[in-house]
């Protein structure tokens, strides 16, 4: 014998989904399994989980949005670079940094000192080359 059928509350449903609740954790919160969780969506009317929790999440989207940019526009530094990120394909400044090492048998500072000359020299002969 089957034992009472157990229901949910779908406007707790859709407050639990507005918090981006996942299926588990609104199945736990009425104390009912997750397929029983979809036969009652299924028998409210609706295609499945999926399709319900998308539409009945998009407003919980919408206020974090706005509660994002509210920060950005009152000064939030980090907020303004993550949305500049996000939205605007901005991204950090990666520096390519060299680095100089010494042959076998020659100190890394007489490396350096003969990388220098060869430079200054090549600047020199540039500024002394005649003009066309």
């Amino acid at each position: 014998m089957a034992g009472k059928k157990k229901l949910i509350d779908f406007e707790q449903l859709e407050k639990l989904l507005h918090l981006q609740c996942t299926e588990t954790e609104c199945a736990s919160f009425f104390g009912i399994t997750k397929n029983t969780l979809k036969a009652r969506i299924r028998d409210a009317g609706h295609d499945s989980f999926e399709s319900y929790a998308d539409i009945h999440r998009a407003p919980g989207k919408i206020s974090l949005r706005r509660h994002q940019w509210r920060s950005a526009e009152k000064g939030n530094v980090v907020m303004q670079i993550w949305l500049g990120k996000q939205w605007l394909g901005q991204s950090d400044k990666v520096e390519a940094k060299t680095e100089i090492t010494a042959h076998p048998g020659a100190s890394l500072e007489d490396e350096q000192t003969e990388a220098v000359k060869t430079w200054a020299k090549q600047i020199q002969d540039r500024v002394r080359a005649p003009r066309n």
